[in-house]
């Protein structure tokens, strides 16, 4: 961890009114301009605790205990593209593009410097046809990275895919300076690079509107070009002498500091350095330049807060048009990056063990059965209910039999405590001390908040705030938690306690006993691809569980439920052969008369056909056993 001395959200490039409270999502400013799909909501905040956390980048921090942790780029962080220009790189500029530079007091070695070209038919969507155009080629490092074009009518577009960094950077010199001079457009940085100064460079997508409402997508390219931009004490800002100027020069110097930022006041008539290349010629510019004053800090303090999100959220066409890839996966199709899985079953279900098999498959990397987990996770397995000895001598110990290479630490178990996720210190210092994980594991559910379980707006509070885990300490939780003692069928009606528990996770799990030591499993999956119901039985002296035929475990329960009757002299009423079963595999009187049932219609099982109450026997000898 780092320390700093930042107190408001602003200093780190957060977008979010001073005055704001309660749960906010906005981009990031230190990997939304990295991504594909910059303007994705990434970065969760916490207005009221002053905490944030990113799910693309795990950049997370803290404003009550100035602490910050340093992004980390993921995989899934698009690679960039090698830029197509459509116009020939080696043609000579017209000479009507060479005249109308020249009426701008802009001369052709400056053009050849800037290799700015011409292309005659490219499409503009904002008039739905093609027209001539100028080229600005943006490299950096002499590689194309982007291309502007802009037409006669001052139409604007950019190369797909193209990246946002400044224009010009190229062409600063490498000797040493203690100045950039930043200006809102192409033929600005070219008018003041004709007036002998090459310090210069321009910003990508000129000034934002006055209407804009997230300035983070605009200035992305500060964090693009950090390193280049350190390399200065201090900077002019010569943008444009308007309303979206003054935007863009206070948003700049918020950014670059406003103690590093100098502006430039531009004469009557004149709205950028170009009408001064133009009516006074190139002694006008650096008259100007030189005479910059530093920044006016109350511009900040008197600006209302920009970017405020009140609902989460995209319009279709962004979502329609979108292509970054899906969740990732910590273990396939059951448990995404940042969700939530309940497993939920009755009393003595082995719904712990099967918790447990998972955090040490998790932080070892290996697959369990139809949970595939493809890289080792550092897991929290917070527990209520396992004294310390019992959880190491009759749950632990047993399993790690098993032979595991990987390294220590990835798997870290409390001892048995409870707290309320509800209590501010308690969420607070949960969050902090989950930074540090991957998964985390709540064993049962019920020990981690005070509220009553069957009300709905008490249980959405608290399962709130476990997503809002997900989000500031960029986790995956998997809740275990009980359900009804006997049910029918499978679903999310069969959790205990309030549907606003089922309804607020990504996935669930189902486990139902059968016998003594199986277990039959539900998936019910939000995201990935749907898995067939699987049976485990649990292995008595590893304690893992093993994964039984569907068709073995029907075969082994019918062959029982024939000797239940063949040991009560041949033959049951109806009534006690689904009682014995009911006892038997702990499953409901409608579960037991759907076996019956079954083994009737298939002959291994035969009624004396009365109405009420049946009598059930085997068959006679020779009959389909």
């Amino acid at each position: 961890m780092t320390k700093i001395n930042k107190k408001a959200f602003q200093d780190y490039g957060i977008d979010l009114p001073m005055d704001a409270t309660g749960q906010h999502y906005t981009t990031c400013p230190k990997c939304s301009h990295t991504r594909k799909k910059s303007n994705i909501k990434c970065l969760g905040i916490d207005a009221d605790r002053k905490i944030w956390n990113c799910s693309h980048c795990s950049w997370s921090g803290s404003l009550s205990y100035k602490t910050e942790s340093k992004p980390v780029i993921s995989s899934r962080k698009p690679k960039p593209q090698p830029i197509k220009i459509d116009c020939p790189p080696d043609d000579e500029l017209p000479e009507k593009a060479i005249k109308y530079f020249a009426e701008r007091g802009i001369l052709k070695h400056t053009l050849k410097a800037y290799d700015v070209q011409y292309i005659q038919n490219t499409y503009f969507p904002q008039i739905n046809k093609k027209v001539s155009a100028i080229c600005f080629l943006i490299k950096r490092n002499g590689k194309v990275k982007n291309v502007k074009f802009r037409s006669a009518n001052k139409y604007f577009k950019q190369i797909k895919g193209g990246e946002k960094i400044l224009f010009g950077m190229d062409l600063v010199p490498d000797y040493l300076t203690d100045f950039l001079i930043l200006t809102e457009g192409e033929i600005d940085t070219l008018s003041i690079h004709e007036a002998g100064l090459e310090f210069v460079v321009s910003v990508p997508d000129g000034a934002p509107s006055t209407k804009s409402e997230n300035f983070n997508l605009k200035f992305s390219y500060i964090e693009s070009c950090k390193e280049f931009l350190h390399g200065f004490d201090k900077y002019i800002l010569a943008v444009d002498n308007d309303g979206p100027g003054k935007i863009l020069e206070r948003e700049l110097a918020r950014r670059l500091g406003p103690e590093r930022c100098y502006s430039v006041t531009w004469p009557d008539g004149c709205k950028d350095a170009n009408d001064v290349l133009v009516k006074f010629g190139k002694d006008g510019i650096d008259r100007l330049i030189g005479s910059a004053k530093l920044f006016d800090r109350q511009l900040l303090e008197d600006s209302e807060p920009q970017g405020k999100v009140e609902f989460p959220g995209h319009y279709i066409e962004d979502i329609i048009t979108d292509n970054t890839p899906p969740p990732l996966y910590i273990i396939e199709n059951i448990l995404p990056v940042q969700s939530i899985l309940l497993i939920s079953a009755p009393p003595k279900s082995f719904k712990t063990m099967l918790a447990l098999n998972l955090a040490i498959c998790l932080a070892f990397g290996k697959s369990l059965h139809d949970f595939k987990i493809f890289h080792q996770q550092k897991v929290f397995y917070c527990q209520a209910e396992m004294a310390y000895f019992a959880t190491r001598d009759q749950r632990l110990k047993p399993m790690m039999q098993r032979s595991f290479a990987a390294p220590k630490n990835w798997l870290f178990i409390t001892d048995r405590m409870a707290f309320n996720i509800l209590d501010d210190k308690n969420f607070e210092k949960l969050s902090r001390w989950l930074q540090h994980f991957d998964v985390a594991f709540f064993d049962p559910f019920i020990s981690y908040h005070n509220a009553d379980e069957n009300k709905n707006d008490a249980m959405q509070r608290v399962m709130e705030r476990f997503r809002e885990l997900t989000t500031l300490c960029n986790i995956s939780i998997i809740l275990v938690h009980h359900s009804r003692k006997a049910f029918d069928g499978y679903g999310g009606s069969n959790t205990r306690g309030a549907s606003a528990i089922f309804g607020a996770v990504d996935s669930y799990i189902e486990l139902k006993k059968f016998d003594t030591a199986s277990i039959k499993i539900n998936f019910d999956l939000r995201y990935g691809a749907q898995i067939e119901n699987v049976t485990y039985k649990l292995n008595p002296s590893t304690l893992w569980l093993e994964k039984l035929s569907t068709t073995n475990t029907d075969t082994d329960r019918n062959k029982k439920i024939c000797t239940l009757v063949q040991e009560s002299s041949g033959s049951l009423t109806n009534s006690e052969i689904k009682k014995k079963i009911e006892t038997e595999y702990k499953v409901s009187n409608n579960t037991a008369s759907k076996w019956v049932q079954s083994l009737l219609k298939s002959g291994r099982l035969k009624s004396d056909g009365k109405k009420r109450n049946p009598t059930i026997s085997l068959p006679e000898k020779g009959g389909n056993r």
